[in-house]
């Protein structure tokens, strides 16, 4: 959601939506007791369903009513679609379904490592009987701001009355810093002076 010089669509930062289209498309039948799960790695967590879902001429998803509620885990890390029983009459011999967009958001996760490379979005669908392999969305590097802070005095020796500047310098790389706040604490002895 976050465009810029310095983040580009296929990065995302700290508090960014991230979205993703999962296509669910099956045979000609009847595809019973279908379940979507998409499992995101701990520093993404389920945000919502956007807009309507697009379902193909033909399809029938009995669990359709339910796509904007999926069961969420893992602390919104994984979650599940009971899409129900996905019925294609159609009788060209193509894979058709239902497709929809969801969002993620970066989370604020300090046990979690970055950056993080590779895919952060998998995805499987299980039915009766069925589980197909495991796949990914393309990968999305998740970055954050390399903040730095430099504080010095001038004079480094002083007397009681005499008048001390401080520089605090703040600097950043990588990425945009969001919301950051700045608190500076004076040694004892030392008062502020106004301006």
């Amino acid at each position: 959601s976050i465009v810029d010089t310095w983040n580009s669509n296929t990065q995302a930062v700290i508090g960014e939506l991230v979205t993703y289209d999962l296509s669910v498309k099956v045979p000609q039948g009847t595809t019973p007791a279908a379940v979507l799960t998409d499992t995101f790695t701990d520093a993404l967590g389920f945000v919502r369903v956007v807009g309507s879902p697009t379902v193909d001429t033909g399809v029938n998803v009995s669990g359709l009513a339910n796509i904007n509620s999926p069961t969420l885990t893992q602390n919104g890390t994984v979650a599940e679609w009971q899409l129900g029983d996905i019925v294609n009459t159609n009788t060209d011999d193509q894979l058709y379904g239902i497709t929809f967009r969801i969002e993620a958001v970066v989370l604020n996760d300090r046990l979690v490592p970055l950056p993080i490379f590779g895919p952060v979005n998998r995805a499987t669908l299980a039915w009766t009987n069925h589980t197909l392999p495991e796949v990914s969305a393309a990968e999305v590097r998740v970055i954050e701001p390399q903040v730095t802070l430099n504080k010095t005095v001038s004079p480094t020796t002083a007397q009681a009355g005499d008048t001390a500047t401080f520089t605090i310098v703040v600097s950043g790389g990588g990425t945009t810093a969001h919301n950051l706040s700045l608190e500076d604490f004076l040694p004892s002895g030392v008062t502020y002076v106004t301006g």
